[in-house]
């Protein structure tokens, strides 16, 4: 029947096909722009090999299989993605490689230019199942690292990849702190000085740790490493040593819970679920090796405002064999579609019989033969590369269709610079793909089992964000059963608004909009990727300050697939109203409609500054476009202190939003806030809004005002120092 529901899509997919109109005073769009190619395929003749550039082309792809990439659709920001310097690692590195092959291999690692630029590295401490020959689970001492040629090979890390961040896991407690095969609670303090000594010794040779969890594995019993911690023993470390350590020492570096399988979420609920242990926490880590992907984006909706990382994917050693391994590579994409903010490897060399450590069943990155010196790439090598070599640290991950396992799976970003990069794997046999952005499309031939990444500059993307929904109703010419119109607004792609019948144009069947509130906006998506068949085949858009006059349509054109995407000059209206004009012997669906306003403000000229600072994180860090840097205030939040941010935009501006962004240190939010506007810097008034945040993203609304300058005052106490890594104003 043609108005049945086509199930051929998953719910997982957030576009299926996209048709931007041009319509009067549209954004300029990417027509003709260039798009890179690197492939992966399992006869191994490409092996993240760029193959020849693709040129986007107006309108819709006409392919059987089709993903869309809605880069106004974003999710969390990336904060790199790596590997390990285990013992292993660095003994092979160190003993087997002469030092100009060593520095051939580093270079193909970390460099982002020439290698596959991997971004973050997860240092053990205290040894690990990867120890190098010779050695046991030592209590850390900065000299091993240093006699061995850790920090030496962390250092060349650096030079080759300065935006490389480096993140830490305890594997081996002092023995004398253990009871049992565990900590000793008596010695929680003990522990809390011992990780902090490591963070300050660390930092003094230039290593500045991002992140820490107190426990790697905390439910796996190693032998000699104590790594048995229950969900309660290390809610009561955080929450009375380890935390309140971090903040008397000045630390800064993030505290992520668990470290272990996605089977027992339950562990990292007990230890969140405590709000004197969570204030400490920036979120959860992951390992992979038991339970389900989809855990991640379970803790991350209960607590969305902790961060979700993957810490850990040892290789298995059949990560040589091409035909087999390479759908491994559906799992990576699962991981970043469920809200981790990190993709991170275990060992990054061994030998080829998966030494000299102790851990027989872990591959690795390369391979090293002890004898002739011969380095060998795994197709993880290859595959950590087509994310890491293209996706900056500061990215954030956008909406893209995913098509399920034995089908097209896909994941996608934006940079800090505005370039996007997709990763498309093809689990099932070979096809032609058609890519959607932005009103254009490009089609590429994707062999079975085969990885692509595909890059381009992105400079003609729609802005904007989404407008906030809550309070808005709608309503239509007719509906079906219990399709009814305000299903476009209950935010679930599985429910749908239908007409009821065929769609005819002369029938003046529409569906229409009230946001309750006059809102500036300029464009309209009106989804229906989970009904395929039943998109209106021709449309007309009118908008409408009192729903009695609507003038001339702002839009209109002639769809090719489900989700059409309207953008158009901005305007101001209550109301929004699509109108049927196609025919089709399909119903007309709609899933869901979403309204986009203005972009921010050109920030050029912009400058900030601020109470005061700490290092090398200065105010226009908050203005350079990277998530990846920031500044911070340098202390503990206190109301008292009178902290402050400030940005002169250099002319007056009719402002009505600002977003202070400070998602790549989730932590470090302010826990409260009051914003003053001026005109001349030194008049400010009354705050045009205040709140207590309950997350890193702090967006502000207020009724329209002209200002030269803003001002964020600090009004929250936390242990947690204050940060902002973006800072973004937006006209009304």
């Amino acid at each position: 029947m043609p108005h049945a529901r086509t199930t051929a899509l998953t719910l997982l997919a957030v576009l299926s096909a996209t048709t931007l109109t041009v319509a009067a005073a549209p954004p300029a769009l990417a027509a003709g722009e260039t798009v890179h190619v690197w492939l992966t395929t399992t006869d191994q003749a490409n092996k993240l090999t760029q193959q020849p550039d693709l040129t986007f082309t107006s309108g819709g792809a006409g392919d059987a299989t089709v993903v869309s990439v809605d880069d106004g659709t974003t999710f969390q920001p990336i904060d790199g993605i790596g590997a390990s310097f285990t013992g292993s690692t660095v003994w092979e590195l160190r003993n087997k490689l002469s030092p100009s092959a060593r520095d051939a291999l580093m270079n193909d690692l970390f460099n982002p230019s020439t290698g596959i630029g991997m971004s973050l590295l997860r240092q053990p401490i205290g040894g690990s199942d990867q120890n190098a020959p010779g050695t046991d689970c030592q209590p850390f001492s900065l000299s091993t690292d240093q006699n061995d040629g850790t920090i030496d090979l962390i250092h060349q890390a650096q030079q080759l990849n300065p935006a490389l961040s480096v993140m830490s896991s305890v594997w081996c407690v002092p023995s004398w702190m253990l009871s049992g095969d565990a900590l000793n609670p008596a010695y929680h303090q003990n522990f809390s000085d011992y990780v902090a000594d490591y963070l300050q010794a660390y930092a003094a040779q230039g290593i500045p740790v991002w992140g820490i969890t107190p426990q790697n594995e905390p439910l796996q019993s190693y032998a000699n490493f104590g790594n048995n911690l229950s969900a309660t023993q290390e809610r009561d470390l955080i929450k009375n040593n380890l935390g309140p350590t971090f903040a008397n020492r000045g630390l800064d570096t993030r505290i992520l819970v668990f470290d272990h399988n996605w089977d027992h979420p339950e562990y990292v609920q007990t230890i969140l679920n405590d709000p004197a242990a969570a204030q400490y926490v920036a979120g959860s880590a992951w390992h992979k090796y038991a339970g389900w992907v989809g855990v991640q984006s379970q803790i991350h909706d209960q607590y969305p405002d902790k961060g979700i990382y993957f810490t850990e994917a040892s290789p298995s050693t059949g990560n040589r064999d091409w035909n087999s391994y390479l759908p491994n590579m559906g799992q990576y994409i699962d991981i970043m579609r469920n809200w981790s903010r990190t993709y991170l490897q275990w060992t990054i060399a061994s030998n080829p019989s998966y030494g000299p450590g102790s851990c027989s069943n872990c591959g690795a990155l390369v391979y090293i033969d002890d004898t002739t010196g011969a380095v060998t790439r795994s197709i993880d090598y290859y595959l950590v590369g087509h994310l890491s070599k293209f996706v900056r640290p500061g990215a954030v991950r956008v909406a893209s269709d995913d098509f399920g396992d034995n089908n097209v799976k896909t994941v996608a970003f934006r940079n800090p610079d505005g370039g996007k990069a997709l990763v498309a794997y093809n689990g099932g046999a070979g096809r032609t793909v058609g890519f959607n952005w932005a009103g254009q499309h490009v089609s590429y031939y994707l062999p079975a089992h085969a990885v692509a990444t595909f890059t381009w500059s992105g400079s003609g993307t729609p802005s904007g964000g989404a407008l906030n929904r809550s309070g808005w109703t709608a309503s239509a010419s007719q509906s079906y059963g219990g399709d009814t119109p305000d299903r476009v607004l209950d935010g679930n792609l599985g429910t749908r608004w239908n007409n009821g019948r065929a769609q005819a144009s002369g029938n003046g069947d529409y569906l229409q909009v009230d946001m309750h509130a006059t809102q500036t906006l300029n464009r309209v998506v009106a989804d229906a990727s989970n009904d395929a068949g039943d998109y209106a085949r021709g449309y007309q858009l009118y908008v409408s300050t009192d729903g009695s006059n609507w003038g001339s349509p702002v839009a209109s054109g002639s769809p090719s697939g489900p989700v059409i995407d309207i953008s158009f000059g901005a305007v101001t209206a209550r109301y929004f109203r699509l109108v049927l004009t196609g025919d089709s012997p399909w119903w007309w669906s709609v899933d869901e409609v979403n309204a986009y306003g203005g972009g921010p403000l050109a920030r050029s000229g912009w400058t900030a500054s601020a109470s005061q600072s700490y290092g090398g994180d200065t105010p226009d860090r908050v203005l350079d476009g990277n998530l990846g840097t920031r500044w911070n205030n340098g202390r503990a939040q206190a109301s008292g202190n009178g902290d402050y941010l400030q940005v002169d935009m250099h002319t007056t501006h009719t402002v009505n939003r600002v977003v202070a962004d400070a998602s790549n240190d989730a932590g470090d939010y302010a826990r409260g806030y009051q914003l003053y506007v001026s005109t001349d810097g030194s008049n400010w008034g009354s705050p045009v809004a205040s709140g207590s945040p309950a997350g890193p993203v702090i967006d502000i609304s207020f009724g329209a005002t002209t200002a030269r300058y803003l001002r964020l005052v600090l009004t929250g106490n936390s242990p947690w120092w204050w940060s902002i890594d973006e800072v973004n104003a937006y006209g009304a």
